[in-house]
């Protein structure tokens, strides 16, 4: 495809204020536009190729590096010691500058002398072989796309390095021992031929620590003590190549309770676009409780950077880096969505399919972005279990209120009588099933934690109106989060959309009466819609939900005036269901097509009660 179709092809993906950004360039000239996309590839990795509309890395070429033609182990070091360069050798270093043949080199280098360094390395894969790791994962320097140690920890080992023959920065004892164990544990996960691991460990143990060293247990135990293990999350990415972590990944426990709280992370790319009411939104749209967004202070913003994502913020798959992390989302999910194969065998400890709105949220957000500046703008936890450590991480003074608050929410899940069936509903504030209520059949909505004031609408209808209308079926109980009322068998529901209308424009009378009723009791419906009846051979027409309804202030003049006939005003300041727009549900608009104009009923023109 030549140049000007890919960027004619852009163009049409384009949206929002960036079509106006796109045209300017379509009438650059093209020497210009080749120039511009050779600067745009230039600032992607090495051995970077497309996929969709991400950049991937190739793994040639990150940690791996040959020495220079030209250059020996001797003139290496003493090279990066005259630039004053920090780093350390990790291990088995002992030997140096003698290397053993295909031995590699580890190095760990502060993120700023990476560059420093480049210069002194080649092509020729027959050379002496280095992995250079920086401390904070930069680009070109990472294990597994992460830091090779968290970069707190690997700070510390630079910080307190000494010298090895006066010539090979090395970590200290301390560091040396942490650093191995580390090593051993993380990144191998089992013994090797290769190298003596314990009996290079048993050299350097703390004293009265040879316990540690009994199995990968009590040494993961020990680590654990002194602050050198990784996040849950880093774990499990590191468990791709550690067997030791694999099994004790599968074998810890979950943690087991109804519903599903669940933590994602905005970056500063989606803070700095005015993104961040958009993804709150659509978190809700799935449908998740948001229950608290917390914009990091400085202080909390540090801790996130350490302990989540490995420490490792960088762009990953991306063009451009989607920035420190920015605030934290604290969600519930009533409804959790058990992960299907695919996605397990993508995201191996995915425990919500519900989480991978997050990739639908990255899309929608950077669909309006061209290509090389897309980036990763929400990253999330895996599980509850993986939530938790998150929010331990940064915020350990609020995890036991939110463990409170999840427990209350809990009680939505509490089922004092059987259930015979979960209703098809959106569930954005309640479920709905059909349960065996003192040996008859009825209906029990329960609410999700802060709906109360909808559960008290319908707890005022059906307690206090529906003695007044026969459309309104009785309360038969009520609790602090829910309500139980009578079941009917709905015949309207077993008939497709022509013969559901005829049915109900036979009944059109008494359903503008049900507007009207409401209408002289002081009240508007605000949602009222065909879905809300339905009509039994036995009992009649029947209405139900009322969550928006609405107390007029000052009931209007006439029935013709009503919210429920004319649609609410500009200054409404009542509840409305998601998605409404402008002046909402009308008669023009909701019944007419259905029932016919209003007119035609003679409860528009009755006089008042």
């Amino acid at each position: 495809m030549t140049l000007v179709k890919r960027v004619s092809s852009i163009k049409h993906t384009l949206k929002c204020r960036f079509v106006q950004s796109a045209n300017v360039i379509l009438r650059l000239p093209k020497r210009t536009m080749r120039l511009a996309v050779l600067v745009a590839r230039a600032a992607l990795p090495v051995g970077a190729r497309r996929w969709g509309n991400r950049w991937l890395e190739s793994p040639v070429g990150r940690a791996r590096r040959y020495l220079a033609k030209g250059q020996t182990i001797d003139s290496f070091f003493a090279t990066l010691n005259q630039r004053e360069v920090r780093y350390v050798v990790l291990r088995w270093f002992e030997t140096l500058p003698d290397v053993a043949t295909h031995e590699d080199i580890d190095l760990l280098v502060a993120d700023e002398d990476l560059s420093r360094i480049e210069d002194l390395f080649g092509t020729d894969d027959q050379a002496q072989t280095f992995d250079v790791y920086s401390a904070s994962g930069v680009s070109g320097s990472t294990y597994l796309g992460m830091p090779y140690y968290p970069p707190e920890l690997a700070h510390n080992i630079l910080d307190s390095r000494c010298w090895y023959r006066d010539r090979f920065a090395i970590p200290d004892r301390q560091h040396h021992f942490l650093s191995l164990a580390y090593h051993l544990l993380f990144h191998k996960g089992s013994l090797s031929a290769d190298h003596d691991y314990i009996c290079a460990l048993q050299g350097l143990c703390p004293a009265g620590q040879l316990d540690a060293l009994n199995d990968f247990d009590a040494l993961y135990a020990y680590l654990d003590s002194v602050g050198w293990v990784p996040e849950l999350d880093t774990q499990r990415k590191l468990a791709r190549r550690s067997g030791y972590l694999r099994k004790r990944l599968t074998t810890s426990e979950t943690l087991e309770s109804p519903g599903d709280m669940m933590i994602f992370i905005v970056r500063d790319w989606a803070s700095h676009k005015d993104r961040l009411t958009r993804i709150v939104e659509m978190l809700r749209s799935v449908p998740l409780e948001v229950m608290h967004l917390w914009v990091f202070e400085e202080q909390a913003r540090t801790l996130a950077k350490q302990a989540i994502r490995g420490g490792n913020w960088g762009r990953g798959p991306y063009t451009t880096s989607g920035g420190d992390p920015y605030a934290m989302i604290v969600c519930f999910d009533y409804h959790p969505q058990p992960p299907d194969g695919q996605m397990l065998e993508d995201f191996p400890y995915l425990g919500n399919a519900h989480y991978l709105v997050k990739q639908r949220i990255r899309d929608h957000l950077n669909q309006c972005v061209l290509t090389f500046r897309q980036a990763n703008c929400l990253h999330s936890a895996d599980d509850e279990q993986e939530a938790y450590r998150y929010l331990t991480a940064v915020y350990p003074d609020r995890v036991a209120t939110v463990r409170h608050e999840v427990a209350r929410r809990a009680t939505y899940f509490d089922e004092p009588y059987p259930v015979q069936a979960l209703l098809q509903t959106h569930r954005t504030r309640a479920k709905v099933e059909k349960i065996d209520f003192n040996g008859r059949l009825a209906i029990k909505k329960t609410f999700k934690y802060g709906n109360a004031a909808y559960l008290e609408r319908e707890v005022l209808v059906h307690s206090r109106l529906s003695g007044c209308l026969q459309a309104i079926p009785p309360l038969l109980a009520h609790g602090d989060d829910y309500l139980i009322l009578p079941w009917y068998e709905d015949e309207l529901s077993r008939l497709n959309t022509a013969a559901r209308h005829a049915k109900l424009r036979e009944m059109g009378e008494q359903i503008v009466e049900i507007l009207r009723f409401f209408y002289e009791q002081g009240y508007a419906l605000i949602d009222f819609h065909p879905g809300n009846l339905l009509y039994c051979e036995e009992h009649g027409l029947k209405v139900f939900d009322f969550e928006f309804l609405y107390r007029y202030p000052r009931i209007p003049a006439h029935f013709d005036l009503a919210f429920d006939i004319k649609g609410v005003p500009t200054d409404f300041d009542g509840d409305l269901p998601s998605g409404h727009r402008g002046k909402g549900r009308t008669y023009r608009n909701t019944w007419q097509p259905v029932i016919g104009p209003l007119n035609r009923y003679a409860s528009v023109e009755a006089p008042p009660r």
